[in-house]
């Protein structure tokens, strides 16, 4: 007679049969492939009408080509990416239109959505500076020159794009930044502009605008992924500073060691995905990185200036924080680096690159894939 022994070596062998991964000795485990990251790099060529694509190369930041330049635009002047890498929204000078192109995952080629290009609310001004909000729900752009105001915009699932509202504003604006993971939105002119976001609306903080007595037409800043901290290249100071902001929106002060005086006027500045370093190409054609703190925003010893094209206008990290790409306007051209220790930048194998006439905007994303 069969006992309990028999009984339970046959309910192991009945489990080996129905459940993944037991199986016999002959038979090899299964695991999950890889999973693999495609980082890719747009650059915006203003009288080319073009943007140039290329897969950043994972090991040494070397670009491939991926496409051949799309040429759907009209004088385009300013461009970015929705936090999700689902969009990329070009705004053009001719005509006041708007370009949505959606990126592939697979190859990094670039489509149009349905509708594009877009017609933008007849404000009277140029439209500069478009950011997306931090759900992609709404895309928002500073007009300037001959007027001061945001236009905003409900972006839909499938990229259509539709006019909500225009919103005054008392002084001078030329550039927009929005905190990553608030609802604060902030343009620069005289002064900071500051505003509350809400369903795409915006309400202009009471004490706003702070730092009136800063003229920043010229300048170009970013948001530290933490939200704690403005980082401002000043370009009519020569100057980086570091300023805090507030849990409430509202600007505070200067961080230790800011403002820090450069050598050359800053064009453009991009900060790393954990708030630790700050890249900032300037006038004398060089880009220079400097380490700050994420907690208390207190600026580091700077790198080293390293050459760049000409007219260094824009300038990005790849997503993995281990290559810095400028676009340099007058060369047409994109130059890589790779960050170091000690802030130090390297050319990475290849550089530069060749984009297209006028490279006034730099974009990068990433997708994952199995």
């Amino acid at each position: 007679m069969r006992g309990p022994k028999w009984i339970l070596i046959s309910l192991l062998c009945l489990a080996t049969s129905i459940l993944p991964g037991c199986s016999d000795s002959t038979t090899p485990a299964t695991t999950p492939p890889p999973t693999a990251t495609k980082n890719y790099l747009y650059a915006v060529n203003a009288s080319a009408n073009t943007i140039t694509a290329w897969q950043i190369g994972a090991s040494d930041g070397s670009l491939t080509p991926v496409t051949s330049p799309t040429a759907v635009f009209d004088a385009p002047v300013a461009a970015t990416i929705d936090p999700a890498s689902k969009f990329i929204a070009v705004v053009n000078r001719n005509g006041g239109t708007l370009n949505v192109l959606v990126p592939s995952s697979t190859s990094g080629t670039l489509s149009e959505v349905a509708g594009s290009p877009f017609l933008l609310a007849p404000t009277g001004g140029y439209e500069f500076s478009p950011v997306f909000d931090p759900i992609g729900d709404y895309l928002y752009i500073c007009d300037s020159v001959f007027t001061n105001s945001i236009s905003v915009y409900a972006v839909d699932a499938s990229g259509k794009v539709d006019f909500s509202d225009t919103f005054p504003v008392a002084n001078s604006i030329y550039s927009l930044a929005i905190i990553p993971s608030a609802g604060y939105l902030y343009a620069f002119g005289t002064g900071i502009s500051a505003f509350k976001i809400d369903l795409g609306g915006l309400t202009e903080l009471t004490l706003s605008p702070f730092m009136s007595s800063l003229a920043l037409a010229n300048a170009k800043a970013v948001i530290s992924p933490n939200g704690k901290f403005l980082l401002i290249a000043d370009r009519d100071r020569s100057q980086l500073r570091i300023v805090g902001l507030n849990p409430d929106g509202t600007v505070g002060s200067d961080a230790a060691g800011s403002p820090l005086t450069l050598s050359a006027q800053p064009m453009a500045i991009a900060t790393n995905s954990t708030g630790t370093v700050a890249v900032v190409t300037t006038d004398a054609e060089t880009v220079i990185a400097v380490p700050f703190d994420a907690v208390s925003g207190a600026l580091g010893t700077p790198g080293t200036a390293v050459a760049t094209g000409h007219l260094p206008r824009s300038v990005v990290f790849d997503l993995q924080d281990k290559f810095v790409y400028v676009g340099n306007q007058n060369s047409g051209t994109v130059s890589g680096f790779v960050l170091g220790s000690g802030a130090s930048l390297t050319p990475v194998p290849g550089s530069p690159y060749t984009a297209g006439a006028d490279t006034i905007e730099l974009i990068t994303t990433r997708f994952s894939s199995p």
